[in-house]
Parts: C-alpha cells; structure tokens; sequence
C-alpha cells in the first residue's frame, strides 16, 4: 500500500483515520481534499494516497464525480460484516483456548473488561471503544494464524465504527462486557468450542443491535450526512 511507503503520507493516514474513528467526522460526512490538507499543513497529494488508502480499509468511501465519504453501513453491509465477524471472532476463540498461553490471556482479557467498567462508569466512551477493540485484538493475536490476524486488522476499523454506533444503546456496552467475560472465562479453562459459542452469540448480539438502531434512524428519519464535522481536529 503506498501509503506505507512514504512518511508524510503515513501522517496524513494516521491523523484521518483517527478523526473517523473517534467519530469526529460522522458517517456520511464528506472528506474534501484541500481543506483537510490545509488542516493538516500538508499538500493536496499526501491526503489523496491517505483517502485511497482508507477506502482500501473500508472506512471512506469514493463516489465517482463527487468524492470521498466517511464510510455508511446499510443493512446488506451490517449482516455482511457480522457473517465475516462472527466466522472470524468464533474460530480465533478455539484457536487461542487451544493455544499454550489460554490461561495468561484470559487473564490479560480480565484486566482489559475491568478498565473497560471504569471507562464505562467515567462515561469515557471513547476509551471504552478503544479498550473493547484491544479485548478482540489480543485474542486474534492469539490465535496464532497471520492469515485470521491480518484479516481481522482489516476488519478492525469498520468494527470500531459499528461500535461508535452500537454504544448509542445504553444497555449495550454492559451486555458486551458481559459477553466478553463469557468468552475470557472459557479462554480460561481452555475451552474452545465454549469460547468459539460465546464469540460467535456475542457477534450475533451486536449484529441485531445495529439493526435495530439502523431501523430506529430510518424510522424517524435522521440524515447521517447532516451530521458531519466540517474540520480534522488535532487531538487525541
């Protein structure tokens, strides 16, 4: 990917892809050029090889004649994710019980869901996104499969962004915990098709949150392009 291949436009990746994922620029947003290279004191040419590197991920869409678009998810696109997601989390879970390390990543997992309560309790959702994607990173990791691994990396963004939406159900980001303590205690004992279940169920649950959520949108009729961010802010 050429974005790899040189600094600058590495930086202009980074910064971009960070602002879509902490929901700074909403879905549906437009991302033009020249103004996000101004922002980012950087010229026209570096951002294009970021945006074609980040349709490439699934997180900005180009539309022919009009630009690039942070990234939608109708209902074909949730079930499609899901499916991947689900095949994907289930078979990393009988992998990693399987693998020797099963009892310190389950520990490691513990450690990951009790800062997740704490973000939770400081209302810090941003943190908790964060900290939910860290929890399915380690078990893809330790899985022991590059070809899941880098499958899964490649997933990871638009995962993120279903989970910037997921969280607008109030109940979901217990239930989720939940979930992940089912799956980190069967990872415990070194239970694969325990954990495959529980990973599988979970990535099933999430997927029927956002549907019902996309179904509420749509219902009461919310344009998701009307809500876009005008700049790239410079934070963390």
């Amino acid at each position: 990917m050429a974005v790899e291949r040189h600094p600058v436009s590495r930086q202009a990746y980074e910064e971009i892809r960070k602002t879509i994922l902490r929901g700074t620029c909403a879905p549906g947003a437009k991302l033009v050029v020249r103004p996000l290279a101004e922002e980012l004191g950087l010229s026209p040419t570096p951002v294009k090889t970021a945006l074609v590197a980040l349709e490439i991920e699934g997180l900005v869409r180009a539309v022919p004649g009009r630009g690039y678009f942070v990234q939608t998810f109708d209902e074909a696109a949730i079930r499609e994710i899901s499916a991947f997601r689900g095949a994907t989390d289930r078979l990393a879970a009988e992998l990693a019980a399987d693998s020797p390390g099963h009892e310190k990543l389950a520990a490691n997992l513990e450690l990951n869901l009790d800062l997740q309560r704490l973000a939770l309790a400081g209302s810090d959702t941003q943190a908790y996104a964060n900290l939910n994607n860290e929890f399915h990173q380690m078990i893809w990791e330790a899985a022991g499969n590059r070809w899941l691994a880098e499958s899964a990396r490649h997933l990871a963004g638009q995962l993120r962004l279903l989970t910037n939406s997921s969280i607008q159900n109030p109940h979901r980001p217990g239930q989720s915990i939940e979930e992940h303590g089912a799956i980190a205690a069967a990872l415990a004992v070194g239970d694969g098709a325990l954990a495959g279940a529980h990973a599988l169920a979970h990535a099933l649950h999430s997927e029927d949150i956002l549907l019902d959520i996309l179904d509420s949108r749509e219902q009461s009729g919310v344009d998701l392009a009307g809500l876009t961010i005008a700049t790239i802010a410079h934070r963390d």
